[in-house]
């Protein structure tokens, strides 16, 4: 539960992922699906590097082994962007 409530507080995500500096909710043209704002940036000494991409989020908290978040770019820096989390519990 704990995991699930993190990786599902949109909006402080950048507390918890490195290099990630914005992460908000936008409006959404689909019922029942989330699109989020992300900004990331990563520095060294002498260049720096900045993206930004545009998710379309699918929360499923009733997966068949658990829960899962499916998410693809829908605009954004990237060519590629999608993949999914899956939370299963095991044992501690």
């Amino acid at each position: 539960d704990t995991v699930w409530r993190i990786i599902t507080d949109y909006e402080r995500l950048a507390d918890f992922v490195p290099n990630l500096v914005h992460s908000g909710r936008i409006p959404c043209p689909h019922e029942g699906r989330i699109w989020l704002e992300q900004r990331g940036l990563q520095q060294a000494l002498y260049w720096h590097i900045e993206a930004r991409v545009v998710l379309d989020l699918r929360e499923v908290p009733d997966a068949v082994d658990g829960r899962e978040l499916h998410f693809s770019m829908v605009d954004g820096d990237f060519k590629k962007f999608e993949g999914k989390w899956s939370v299963r519990a095991g044992p501690r």
